[in-house]
């Protein structure tokens, strides 16, 4: 059936009636001469429709050239391949010798670690405790099925009555050294009696005053004094130890440290706004809001850091509960120490001020001596909201040193670059 259809095609366009119709007047056999003809047409085209095929699929043809390429570019990368399979091998191997050796390690320091309990519980010599069968009433009774640490436990809650809080005596001798724990308790109830008494006696005559009450007299105040200023220097690494002796000292402003006391009563009294039954309770989202609401300009990452924070004060792993006790976030040990919700918010408070400072540190830039007119100027500049007693607050501790310039009517008149940039970082300074 095909061919008769491609027969029927090509006599379609090869046909001529012509052909027919004539005679041949020397007797050629015409019927022949037309069929070999059209065979021959039939012929053409079937080769021309080959042709046409041949060009059409040689166009898709890779030159060998191209795939010789490929295939070395090929056998170059499964050669690469297998050196980095044996390469990864040896780590693989080397992994697990390190694995088995460090088990092996861990294993034997167990087992010295046995040992040496087993022999520090056998050669370690016991103390006689029937020496306190006459010191101690009820000695029998309470030594029952105790060791030797739990033994002394007995023993300081009968010296001290149970009484374990650690806090001075007013019979306290300045002769020994004031211990991290006792410092943080004094240094509290210092600021607790500052605060309760709002007085604008600068501090230094304020804490000798104190003491003076405190310890009953000057000499024994003297001595306390004594033994503060060395307990704050060796344990000046304590942040809340550190800023209370730079305070003192005048190194640093009062009111950094009320300051940071009102920002965080702020953030509280905005947490008691928000709670709702039962007392002091709030849902997770509402601490991100008032988060936001309190500090518009700090970052998500910022309150997904105080969040965070929040979440290790109050252990809770997870938000999986809807609501918490804010309470937690706020609480402090007796030397002071807060959670590290507020230490973030501390942190964060610091990066501020600094960034503040900076910007007035960029306009001060180029002038060796600052004046207080210049001062004041750039300041407003960078905190045009600033009032006038801030301002004064700033100038007044800026520009308070020996160390100054003086014009001939004996009034401030500038003051060097560098210990403008001192006394600003050591004040409490922030956007308004």
């Amino acid at each position: 059936m095909e061919n008769i259809h491609e027969e029927n095609l090509l006599t379609k366009y090869i046909y001529n009636d012509d052909l027919y119709s004539e005679t041949d007047e020397h007797g050629i056999d015409i019927i022949t001469l037309r069929y070999t003809l059209f065979q021959c047409r039939k012929q053409l085209l079937i080769a021309i429709q080959s042709l046409f095929d041949t060009e059409f699929v040689y166009g898709k043809v890779q030159l060998r050239e191209d795939f010789d390429k490929l295939k070395s570019e090929c056998d170059t990368l499964k050669n690469d391949y297998d050196l980095l399979k044996a390469d990864f091998d040896d780590l693989i191997d080397h992994c697990k010798i390190l694995v088995r050796q460090t088990n092996e390690i861990f294993a034997e320091r167990n087992t010295y670690y046995s040992e040496w309990e087993y022999a520090k519980n056998l050669l370690t010599p016991r103390p006689d405790w029937d020496k306190c069968f006459h010191l101690v009433i009820n000695w029998s009774k309470l030594s029952t099925g105790k060791t030797s640490d739990e033994l002394v436990d007995v023993v300081i809650n009968e010296i001290t009555h149970g009484n374990t809080d650690g806090y001075i005596d007013k019979n306290f001798q300045g002769r020994f050294n004031m211990r991290r724990r006792i410092t943080g308790l004094l240094i509290k109830e210092i600021w607790e009696h500052r605060f309760e008494s709002k007085s604008n006696v600068k501090f230094m005559d304020y804490v000798s005053t104190y003491l003076s009450k405190r310890f009953d007299n000057q000499d024994r105040a003297m001595e306390i004094s004594t033994n503060l200023e060395d307990t704050c220097s060796r344990y000046r690494n304590n942040y809340e130890i550190n800023l209370f002796w730079k305070i003192l000292t005048g190194q640093m402003e009062e009111n950094i440290y009320h300051h940071e006391m009102k920002e965080f009563a702020r953030i509280f009294q905005s947490f008691v706004k928000m709670s709702s039954k039962p007392l002091w309770t709030i849902l997770w989202s509402d601490l991100s809001n008032v988060l936001r609401e309190l500090y518009p300009e700090w970052s998500k990452e910022r309150i997904s850091s105080l969040i965070q924070a929040a979440q290790l004060d109050i252990h809770q792993a997870s938000k999986d509960k809807n609501d918490f006790q804010f309470m937690f976030l706020f609480m402090e040990d007796d030397e002071g120490h807060i959670g590290n919700f507020l230490l973030t918010i501390r942190q964060f408070l610091h990066l501020d001020k600094m960034v503040y400072v900076d910007k007035i540190k960029d306009l001060l830039i180029g002038h060796p001596l600052v004046s207080m007119n210049q001062f004041k100027q750039v300041v407003q500049m960078v905190d045009p909201y600033i009032s006038k007693e801030e301002l004064q607050r700033y100038v007044s501790w800026v520009f308070d040193s020996k160390k100054m310039v003086f014009d001939d009517n004996k009034e401030i008149k500038s003051r060097d670059f560098e210990e403008v940039l001192l006394r600003l970082e050591c004040c409490s300074c922030f956007m308004h």
